[in-house]
Protein backbone atom coordinates (compact mmCIF):
# COMPACT_ATOMS: atom_id res chain seq x y z
CA UNK A 1 0.00 0.00 0.00
CA UNK A 2 1.16 3.53 -0.76
CA UNK A 3 0.61 4.87 2.73
CA UNK A 4 -1.01 8.28 2.85
CA UNK A 5 -0.47 9.11 6.54
CA UNK A 6 3.12 10.17 7.18
CA UNK A 7 4.18 9.00 10.64
CA UNK A 8 7.15 11.37 10.60
CA UNK A 9 4.80 14.31 10.09
CA UNK A 10 2.67 13.13 13.02
CA UNK A 11 5.70 13.25 15.29
CA UNK A 12 6.99 16.55 13.91
CA UNK A 13 3.66 18.30 14.36
CA UNK A 14 3.53 17.15 17.99
CA UNK A 15 6.87 18.79 18.77
CA UNK A 16 7.83 15.60 20.59
CA UNK A 17 10.12 13.86 18.10
CA UNK A 18 12.99 13.74 20.60
CA UNK A 19 10.90 11.53 22.88
CA UNK A 20 10.29 9.20 19.95
CA UNK A 21 14.01 8.44 19.81
CA UNK A 22 14.05 7.78 23.56
CA UNK A 23 11.15 5.34 23.35
CA UNK A 24 12.49 3.56 20.28
CA UNK A 25 15.66 2.75 22.21
CA UNK A 26 13.86 1.38 25.26
CA UNK A 27 13.68 -2.42 25.60
CA UNK A 28 10.12 -3.69 26.17
CA UNK A 29 10.76 -4.42 29.86
CA UNK A 30 11.84 -0.83 30.43
CA UNK A 31 8.78 0.56 28.68
CA UNK A 32 6.58 -1.70 30.81
CA UNK A 33 8.28 -0.39 33.94
CA UNK A 34 7.57 3.25 33.11
CA UNK A 35 9.38 6.11 34.83
CA UNK A 36 9.72 7.14 38.48
CA UNK A 37 9.83 10.87 37.81
CA UNK A 38 8.78 12.00 34.36
CA UNK A 39 11.13 14.73 33.07
CA UNK A 40 8.18 16.38 31.30
CA UNK A 41 5.37 16.43 33.88
CA UNK A 42 7.14 15.42 37.09
CA UNK A 43 4.76 12.55 37.83
CA UNK A 44 5.54 8.87 38.23
CA UNK A 45 4.22 6.73 35.39
CA UNK A 46 3.89 3.08 36.28
CA UNK A 47 1.77 0.15 35.18
CA UNK A 48 1.43 -2.56 37.80
CA UNK A 49 1.69 -5.38 35.26
CA UNK A 50 3.71 -8.44 36.16
CA UNK A 51 4.19 -9.79 32.64
CA UNK A 52 3.22 -9.44 28.98
CA UNK A 53 3.82 -12.49 26.82
CA UNK A 54 2.92 -12.51 23.15
CA UNK A 55 3.94 -14.73 20.29
CA UNK A 56 3.60 -18.16 18.75
CA UNK A 57 3.50 -20.12 22.01
CA UNK A 58 2.73 -17.46 24.59
CA UNK A 59 0.30 -19.69 26.48
CA UNK A 60 3.21 -21.89 27.49
CA UNK A 61 4.43 -19.09 29.78
CA UNK A 62 1.18 -19.05 31.76
CA UNK A 63 2.02 -21.79 34.30
CA UNK A 64 5.26 -20.06 35.25
CA UNK A 65 3.53 -16.67 35.52
CA UNK A 66 0.88 -18.10 37.85
CA UNK A 67 3.55 -19.72 40.04
CA UNK A 68 5.49 -16.44 40.20
CA UNK A 69 2.36 -14.77 41.57
CA UNK A 70 1.63 -17.65 43.95
CA UNK A 71 -1.78 -18.30 42.45
CA UNK A 72 -3.42 -21.50 43.71
CA UNK A 73 -7.02 -20.86 42.58
CA UNK A 74 -8.51 -19.02 39.60
CA UNK A 75 -11.97 -17.82 38.61
CA UNK A 76 -12.00 -18.03 34.80
CA UNK A 77 -14.42 -15.84 32.83
CA UNK A 78 -15.38 -16.46 29.20
CA UNK A 79 -18.44 -15.75 27.09
CA UNK A 80 -20.50 -17.85 24.72
CA UNK A 81 -18.07 -17.13 21.89
CA UNK A 82 -14.76 -17.48 23.72
CA UNK A 83 -15.65 -20.53 25.81
CA UNK A 84 -14.48 -22.63 22.84
CA UNK A 85 -10.92 -21.65 23.79
CA UNK A 86 -11.18 -23.05 27.33
CA UNK A 87 -9.95 -26.54 26.32
CA UNK A 88 -6.78 -24.84 25.04
CA UNK A 89 -6.33 -22.49 28.00
CA UNK A 90 -7.39 -24.44 31.10
CA UNK A 91 -4.66 -27.12 30.85
CA UNK A 92 -2.02 -24.39 31.13
CA UNK A 93 -3.70 -22.99 34.23
CA UNK A 94 -4.06 -26.42 35.80
CA UNK A 95 -0.42 -27.21 34.97
CA UNK A 96 0.50 -24.68 37.67
CA UNK A 97 -1.52 -26.71 40.21
CA UNK A 98 -4.24 -24.05 40.15
CA UNK A 99 -7.81 -25.07 40.90
CA UNK A 100 -10.33 -23.56 38.47
CA UNK A 101 -13.88 -22.27 38.69
CA UNK A 102 -15.40 -21.14 35.37
CA UNK A 103 -18.07 -18.55 34.72
CA UNK A 104 -19.62 -18.16 31.27
CA UNK A 105 -21.27 -14.81 30.60
CA UNK A 106 -24.70 -16.01 29.58
CA UNK A 107 -25.71 -13.63 26.79
CA UNK A 108 -25.00 -14.70 23.22
CA UNK A 109 -23.89 -11.11 22.54
CA UNK A 110 -22.72 -9.85 25.94
CA UNK A 111 -22.63 -6.19 26.82
CA UNK A 112 -20.35 -4.69 29.50
CA UNK A 113 -23.06 -3.61 31.91
CA UNK A 114 -24.28 -4.03 35.46
CA UNK A 115 -26.27 -7.20 34.79
CA UNK A 116 -23.19 -9.04 33.52
CA UNK A 117 -21.16 -7.83 36.51
CA UNK A 118 -23.95 -9.00 38.80
CA UNK A 119 -23.82 -12.48 37.27
CA UNK A 120 -20.10 -12.69 37.99
CA UNK A 121 -20.56 -11.55 41.59
CA UNK A 122 -23.36 -14.08 42.15
CA UNK A 123 -21.20 -16.95 40.88
CA UNK A 124 -18.04 -15.74 42.59
CA UNK A 125 -16.19 -18.01 44.95
CA UNK A 126 -13.06 -16.72 46.67
CA UNK A 127 -10.03 -17.25 44.43
CA UNK A 128 -6.54 -15.81 44.13
CA UNK A 129 -7.07 -14.42 40.65
CA UNK A 130 -9.65 -13.79 37.95
CA UNK A 131 -8.52 -14.83 34.46
CA UNK A 132 -10.47 -13.58 31.47
CA UNK A 133 -10.43 -15.59 28.26
CA UNK A 134 -11.60 -13.20 25.57
CA UNK A 135 -11.05 -9.63 24.50
CA UNK A 136 -13.24 -6.51 24.68
CA UNK A 137 -16.25 -7.34 26.85
CA UNK A 138 -14.61 -10.19 28.77
CA UNK A 139 -11.58 -7.98 29.41
CA UNK A 140 -13.73 -5.15 30.81
CA UNK A 141 -15.87 -7.46 32.94
CA UNK A 142 -12.80 -9.24 34.33
CA UNK A 143 -11.06 -5.95 35.09
CA UNK A 144 -13.91 -4.27 36.92
CA UNK A 145 -15.13 -7.33 38.82
CA UNK A 146 -11.61 -8.22 40.00
CA UNK A 147 -11.00 -4.63 41.06
CA UNK A 148 -14.20 -4.51 43.08
CA UNK A 149 -13.51 -7.95 44.58
CA UNK A 150 -9.96 -6.97 45.52
CA UNK A 151 -8.11 -9.66 43.57
CA UNK A 152 -5.67 -9.42 40.63
CA UNK A 153 -6.66 -10.48 37.14
CA UNK A 154 -5.08 -11.78 33.99
CA UNK A 155 -6.29 -11.74 30.41
CA UNK A 156 -5.76 -14.37 27.73
CA UNK A 157 -6.59 -12.47 24.56
CA UNK A 158 -8.58 -14.19 21.84
CA UNK A 159 -8.65 -11.28 19.35
CA UNK A 160 -6.46 -8.20 18.76
CA UNK A 161 -9.62 -6.12 18.76
CA UNK A 162 -9.18 -3.16 21.14
CA UNK A 163 -6.63 -1.09 23.02
CA UNK A 164 -7.72 -1.82 26.60
CA UNK A 165 -5.67 -4.90 27.47
CA UNK A 166 -3.15 -2.98 29.58
CA UNK A 167 -5.48 -0.15 30.55
CA UNK A 168 -6.39 0.89 34.07
CA UNK A 169 -10.04 1.75 33.35
CA UNK A 170 -13.15 -0.21 32.41
CA UNK A 171 -15.77 1.27 30.07
CA UNK A 172 -19.15 0.00 31.25
CA UNK A 173 -22.82 0.76 30.71
CA UNK A 174 -24.66 1.82 33.85
CA UNK A 175 -28.26 3.05 33.75
CA UNK A 176 -28.01 3.01 29.92
CA UNK A 177 -25.05 5.43 29.92
CA UNK A 178 -21.57 4.39 28.77
CA UNK A 179 -19.14 5.46 31.48
CA UNK A 180 -15.49 4.77 32.23
CA UNK A 181 -14.85 3.33 35.68
CA UNK A 182 -11.50 3.34 37.49
CA UNK A 183 -10.12 -0.16 37.93
CA UNK A 184 -6.65 -1.72 37.69
CA UNK A 185 -4.20 -3.14 35.20
CA UNK A 186 -3.94 -6.88 34.63
CA UNK A 187 -1.16 -8.75 36.35
CA UNK A 188 -0.76 -11.04 33.33
CA UNK A 189 -1.39 -10.45 29.62
CA UNK A 190 -1.15 -13.37 27.21
CA UNK A 191 -1.43 -12.92 23.44
CA UNK A 192 -0.93 -16.32 21.86
CA UNK A 193 -0.77 -16.33 18.09
CA UNK A 194 -2.70 -19.59 17.90
CA UNK A 195 -5.72 -17.88 19.48
CA UNK A 196 -5.27 -14.43 17.91
CA UNK A 197 -5.13 -15.88 14.41
CA UNK A 198 -8.63 -17.32 14.80
CA UNK A 199 -10.17 -13.87 15.29
CA UNK A 200 -12.71 -12.84 12.66
CA UNK A 201 -11.27 -10.19 10.29
CA UNK A 202 -13.79 -7.63 11.59
CA UNK A 203 -12.23 -7.83 15.06
CA UNK A 204 -8.70 -7.39 13.77
CA UNK A 205 -9.90 -4.40 11.73
CA UNK A 206 -11.57 -3.07 14.89
CA UNK A 207 -8.27 -3.22 16.77
CA UNK A 208 -6.54 -1.29 14.01
CA UNK A 209 -9.28 1.34 13.88
CA UNK A 210 -9.27 1.73 17.67
CA UNK A 211 -5.63 2.80 17.51
CA UNK A 212 -6.15 5.00 14.44
CA UNK A 213 -8.50 7.00 16.66
CA UNK A 214 -5.38 8.28 18.42
CA UNK A 215 -4.78 10.52 15.41
CA UNK A 216 -7.52 12.66 16.91
CA UNK A 217 -7.47 11.84 20.63
CA UNK A 218 -3.89 13.04 21.10
CA UNK A 219 -4.70 16.35 19.40
CA UNK A 220 -7.88 16.67 21.48
CA UNK A 221 -5.79 16.19 24.61
CA UNK A 222 -3.14 18.73 23.62
CA UNK A 223 -5.72 21.34 22.62
CA UNK A 224 -7.50 20.79 25.94
CA UNK A 225 -4.24 21.54 27.74
CA UNK A 226 -3.90 24.75 25.74
CA UNK A 227 -7.47 25.95 26.22
CA UNK A 228 -8.41 24.67 29.68
CA UNK A 229 -5.05 24.01 31.35
CA UNK A 230 -5.71 20.27 31.60
CA UNK A 231 -2.62 18.26 32.53
CA UNK A 232 -0.85 17.01 29.40
CA UNK A 233 2.24 14.82 29.49
CA UNK A 234 4.37 14.69 26.33
CA UNK A 235 6.00 11.43 27.46
CA UNK A 236 2.68 9.61 27.91
CA UNK A 237 1.38 11.09 24.66
CA UNK A 238 4.51 9.81 22.92
CA UNK A 239 3.96 6.29 24.24
CA UNK A 240 0.50 6.41 22.69
CA UNK A 241 1.89 7.89 19.50
CA UNK A 242 4.38 5.01 19.33
CA UNK A 243 1.43 2.58 19.28
CA UNK A 244 -0.21 4.67 16.56
CA UNK A 245 2.96 4.70 14.45
CA UNK A 246 3.30 0.93 14.69
CA UNK A 247 -0.28 0.32 13.60
CA UNK A 248 0.00 2.66 10.61
CA UNK A 249 3.19 0.88 9.52
CA UNK A 250 1.50 -2.51 10.03
CA UNK A 251 -1.30 -1.51 7.69
CA UNK A 252 1.28 -0.36 5.17
CA UNK A 253 3.25 -3.61 5.38
CA UNK A 254 0.27 -5.98 5.45
CA UNK A 255 0.85 -9.69 5.93
CA UNK A 256 0.71 -11.55 9.23
CA UNK A 257 -0.08 -8.87 11.82
CA UNK A 258 -1.90 -10.55 14.73
CA UNK A 259 1.03 -10.53 17.17
CA UNK A 260 2.55 -7.14 16.29
CA UNK A 261 -0.94 -5.64 16.39
CA UNK A 262 -1.45 -7.17 19.83
CA UNK A 263 1.86 -5.62 20.91
CA UNK A 264 0.77 -2.20 19.68
CA UNK A 265 -2.58 -2.54 21.47
CA UNK A 266 -0.75 -3.34 24.69
CA UNK A 267 1.43 -0.24 24.28
CA UNK A 268 -1.71 1.87 23.79
CA UNK A 269 -3.13 0.46 27.00
CA UNK A 270 0.13 1.20 28.81
CA UNK A 271 -0.24 4.88 27.92
CA UNK A 272 -3.63 4.89 29.66
CA UNK A 273 -2.18 3.07 32.66
CA UNK A 274 0.72 5.53 32.86
CA UNK A 275 -1.73 8.46 32.90
CA UNK A 276 -4.15 6.59 35.18
CA UNK A 277 -6.96 7.60 32.85
CA UNK A 278 -8.23 6.99 29.32
CA UNK A 279 -7.53 10.58 28.25
CA UNK A 280 -4.59 9.73 25.93
CA UNK A 281 -6.75 7.19 24.09
CA UNK A 282 -10.17 8.76 23.76
CA UNK A 283 -11.43 12.02 22.34
CA UNK A 284 -14.43 12.98 20.27
CA UNK A 285 -13.98 9.93 18.01
CA UNK A 286 -14.70 7.74 21.05
CA UNK A 287 -17.55 9.96 22.20
CA UNK A 288 -19.18 9.53 18.80
CA UNK A 289 -18.69 5.75 19.02
CA UNK A 290 -20.17 5.62 22.52
CA UNK A 291 -23.13 7.75 21.42
CA UNK A 292 -23.92 5.34 18.59
CA UNK A 293 -23.60 2.41 20.97
CA UNK A 294 -26.13 3.95 23.33
CA UNK A 295 -28.47 4.73 20.44
CA UNK A 296 -28.26 1.11 19.30
CA UNK A 297 -29.01 -0.13 22.82
CA UNK A 298 -31.95 2.25 23.12
CA UNK A 299 -33.30 0.94 19.82
CA UNK A 300 -32.67 -2.72 20.78
CA UNK A 301 -30.22 -3.23 17.94
CA UNK A 302 -27.22 -5.52 17.70
CA UNK A 303 -23.99 -3.79 18.73
CA UNK A 304 -21.03 -3.35 16.40
CA UNK A 305 -17.42 -3.89 17.62
CA UNK A 306 -16.23 -0.84 19.49
CA UNK A 307 -13.17 -0.18 17.34
CA UNK A 308 -15.22 -0.21 14.14
CA UNK A 309 -17.32 2.67 15.46
CA UNK A 310 -14.18 4.47 16.64
CA UNK A 311 -12.69 4.27 13.15
CA UNK A 312 -15.78 5.83 11.59
CA UNK A 313 -15.84 8.42 14.38
CA UNK A 314 -12.24 9.26 13.51
CA UNK A 315 -13.23 9.97 9.90
CA UNK A 316 -15.77 12.51 11.15
CA UNK A 317 -13.23 13.95 13.59
CA UNK A 318 -10.87 14.62 10.68
CA UNK A 319 -13.69 16.37 8.81
CA UNK A 320 -14.40 18.53 11.85
CA UNK A 321 -10.70 19.33 12.32
CA UNK A 322 -10.36 20.44 8.70
CA UNK A 323 -13.40 22.69 9.01
CA UNK A 324 -12.11 24.21 12.24
CA UNK A 325 -8.70 24.86 10.67
CA UNK A 326 -10.46 27.03 8.07
CA UNK A 327 -12.80 28.73 10.54
CA UNK A 328 -12.75 32.28 11.85
CA UNK A 329 -13.93 32.11 15.47
CA UNK A 330 -17.28 33.68 16.14
CA UNK A 331 -19.67 33.84 19.05
CA UNK A 332 -20.99 30.63 20.50
CA UNK A 333 -24.68 29.99 20.06
CA UNK A 334 -26.62 30.76 23.21
CA UNK A 335 -27.44 27.70 25.27
CA UNK A 336 -31.18 27.11 25.40
CA UNK A 337 -31.60 24.76 28.36
CA UNK A 338 -35.22 23.85 27.60
CA UNK A 339 -34.51 22.91 24.00
CA UNK A 340 -31.41 21.03 25.10
CA UNK A 341 -33.40 18.99 27.64
CA UNK A 342 -35.87 17.95 24.96
CA UNK A 343 -33.01 16.95 22.65
CA UNK A 344 -31.25 14.91 25.35
CA UNK A 345 -34.47 12.96 25.99
CA UNK A 346 -34.93 12.38 22.27
CA UNK A 347 -31.36 11.35 21.51
CA UNK A 348 -30.38 9.40 24.62
CA UNK A 349 -33.67 8.13 25.99
CA UNK A 350 -33.06 6.19 29.21
CA UNK A 351 -29.52 7.53 29.53
CA UNK A 352 -30.62 11.16 29.37
CA UNK A 353 -31.09 11.52 33.14
CA UNK A 354 -27.40 10.77 33.71
CA UNK A 355 -26.36 13.21 30.98
CA UNK A 356 -28.58 15.94 32.38
CA UNK A 357 -27.14 15.33 35.84
CA UNK A 358 -23.62 15.72 34.41
CA UNK A 359 -24.51 19.09 32.91
CA UNK A 360 -26.14 20.24 36.14
CA UNK A 361 -22.95 19.36 38.01
CA UNK A 362 -20.40 20.77 35.56
CA UNK A 363 -22.33 23.58 33.85
CA UNK A 364 -20.28 22.92 30.73
CA UNK A 365 -22.80 24.65 28.49
CA UNK A 366 -23.33 27.66 30.75
CA UNK A 367 -22.71 30.91 28.88
CA UNK A 368 -19.91 32.10 31.18
CA UNK A 369 -17.99 28.85 30.89
CA UNK A 370 -18.37 28.67 27.12
CA UNK A 371 -17.23 32.30 26.84
CA UNK A 372 -14.14 31.66 28.97
CA UNK A 373 -13.14 28.68 26.84
CA UNK A 374 -13.77 30.65 23.65
CA UNK A 375 -11.55 33.54 24.78
CA UNK A 376 -8.78 31.11 25.73
CA UNK A 377 -9.06 29.35 22.37
CA UNK A 378 -8.91 32.62 20.42
CA UNK A 379 -5.82 33.68 22.38
CA UNK A 380 -4.08 30.49 21.21
CA UNK A 381 -5.78 30.15 17.82
CA UNK A 382 -2.60 29.97 15.74
CA UNK A 383 -1.26 27.15 17.91
CA UNK A 384 -4.56 25.28 17.68
CA UNK A 385 -4.74 25.70 13.91
CA UNK A 386 -1.21 24.34 13.53
CA UNK A 387 -2.22 21.16 15.37
CA UNK A 388 -5.43 20.73 13.40
CA UNK A 389 -3.79 21.44 10.04
CA UNK A 390 -1.22 18.70 10.58
CA UNK A 391 -3.88 16.01 10.88
CA UNK A 392 -4.46 13.73 7.89
CA UNK A 393 -7.55 14.19 5.78
CA UNK A 394 -10.72 12.19 6.29
CA UNK A 395 -10.01 10.55 2.92
CA UNK A 396 -6.59 9.39 4.12
CA UNK A 397 -8.11 7.79 7.21
CA UNK A 398 -10.76 6.11 5.09
CA UNK A 399 -7.98 4.62 2.95
CA UNK A 400 -6.19 3.26 6.03
CA UNK A 401 -9.38 1.70 7.38
CA UNK A 402 -10.32 0.18 4.04
CA UNK A 403 -6.83 -1.21 3.57
CA UNK A 404 -7.20 -2.99 6.91
CA UNK A 405 -10.53 -4.48 5.85
CA UNK A 406 -12.68 -2.30 8.08
CA UNK A 407 -15.83 -0.21 7.71
CA UNK A 408 -15.24 3.51 7.18
CA UNK A 409 -18.76 4.84 6.59
CA UNK A 410 -21.74 4.86 8.97
CA UNK A 411 -24.15 3.23 6.54
CA UNK A 412 -21.86 0.16 6.46
CA UNK A 413 -22.75 -0.59 10.09
CA UNK A 414 -26.36 0.53 10.09
CA UNK A 415 -25.84 4.02 11.53
CA UNK A 416 -28.49 6.30 10.06
CA UNK A 417 -28.02 9.88 8.95
CA UNK A 418 -30.04 10.96 11.99
CA UNK A 419 -27.72 8.95 14.26
CA UNK A 420 -24.75 10.68 12.65
CA UNK A 421 -26.30 14.12 13.00
CA UNK A 422 -27.19 13.55 16.65
CA UNK A 423 -23.71 12.26 17.50
CA UNK A 424 -21.97 15.14 15.74
CA UNK A 425 -24.07 17.59 17.73
CA UNK A 426 -24.44 15.89 21.10
CA UNK A 427 -21.74 13.27 21.69
CA UNK A 428 -19.93 15.92 23.74
CA UNK A 429 -22.68 15.84 26.35
CA UNK A 430 -21.69 12.34 27.51
CA UNK A 431 -18.44 13.47 29.14
CA UNK A 432 -16.92 16.47 30.81
CA UNK A 433 -13.84 15.98 28.61
CA UNK A 434 -12.84 18.86 26.31
CA UNK A 435 -12.52 17.92 22.63
CA UNK A 436 -12.58 19.65 19.28
CA UNK A 437 -16.33 19.07 19.23
CA UNK A 438 -16.66 21.33 22.27
CA UNK A 439 -14.27 23.79 20.62
CA UNK A 440 -16.49 23.83 17.52
CA UNK A 441 -19.51 24.77 19.64
CA UNK A 442 -17.58 27.39 21.60
CA UNK A 443 -16.40 29.26 18.49
CA UNK A 444 -19.73 29.04 16.66
CA UNK A 445 -18.89 26.39 14.05
CA UNK A 446 -21.54 24.02 15.36
CA UNK A 447 -24.39 23.53 14.82
CA UNK A 448 -24.38 25.77 11.72
CA UNK A 449 -21.76 23.79 9.74
CA UNK A 450 -23.45 20.40 10.01
CA UNK A 451 -23.99 20.25 6.26
CA UNK A 452 -20.29 20.04 5.44
CA UNK A 453 -19.69 17.30 7.99
CA UNK A 454 -22.39 14.89 6.85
Amino acid sequence: MNIVVDVNKIWESSGESAIRAELDNLPPAELLRGVDACPYCGRAHHADIHSVDTGANALETLPARLRELHVSSAFVIADETTKKFLPQVLPYIEAADVSVITHIVADAEPVPEERAIGGIIMDWQPCDMIIGVGSGVVNDLSRLSSFRLGVPFGIVATAPSMDGFASVVAPMIRASLKKTYPAHTPAIIIGDKRLLDTAPPVLTAAGIADVLGKLNSLVDWKIASIVTGELYCPWVASVMRLALERVILLVEAGGDISVPLMDALVIAGLAMAFHDDSRPAAGVEHHIAHAWEMMFLEEGRKLVPHGVKVGIGTVFAMKLAKRLAEWTPGEANLFDKETWLVEMKRVYGRASDSIIALEDAQQKNARANAHARRESAIAHWDEIIALLSALPSAEDVVQLIKESGGAAFPEEIGVSEQNVRDALLYAKEMRGRYTIQQLAWDVGLLPDAMGVLL
